[in-house]
């Protein structure tokens, strides 16, 4: 009796993801891992030439640091086109869900992209709160020069 229970067991306590070191991925991810996005190698708003900018870029990280700490799971957020307002508007190129929340970082499932877009409908990625406020500086237009 005892063979035969536990890998049963076992079996269960791996699909569940139970087993430490194994990785089991979500059903709404098709099966697969969602990316993750790092912090930023290099600081944008550094990568300024005018100070003017440099300061500006500053503020603005700093207003985006807290727009991603306000919100939530299952709250929409704008990636392209007006980042940080409230509320998706019709500017908004790229439109995404936040479908899990974790310590400093929020998962992303992209739900509507426009033309010439990085993203991809329907895309799942981790982002850590400094790669995401980064991002919206890129929309704004903060370039790495």
């Amino acid at each position: 009796m005892r063979s035969v229970a536990l890998p049963w067991l076992l079996a269960v306590a791996a699909s569940t993801g139970c087993v430490a070191g194994l990785k089991v991925p979500h059903v709404d991810e098709g099966g697969k891992f969602a990316s993750r996005v790092g912090d930023p190698a290099v600081d944008r708003c550094a990568a300024q030439r005018d100070e003017t900018l440099k300061l500006n870029c500053r503020r603005e990280r700093e207003q985006a640091m807290a727009f991603v700490r306000k919100v939530s799971v299952d709250d929409q957020i704008c990636l392209e086109g007006n980042p940080m307002e409230s509320g998706v508007t019709p500017r908004c190129k790229v439109r995404a869900f936040i479908s899990d929340a974790g310590s400093g970082k929020l998962k992303l499932e992209i739900r509507e992209t426009h033309g010439g877009s990085k993203f991809k409908p329907m895309q799942n990625l981790w982002y850590t709160e400094a790669a995401l406020a980064d991002a919206w500086l890129e929309s704004a237009g903060y370039t790495l020069e």
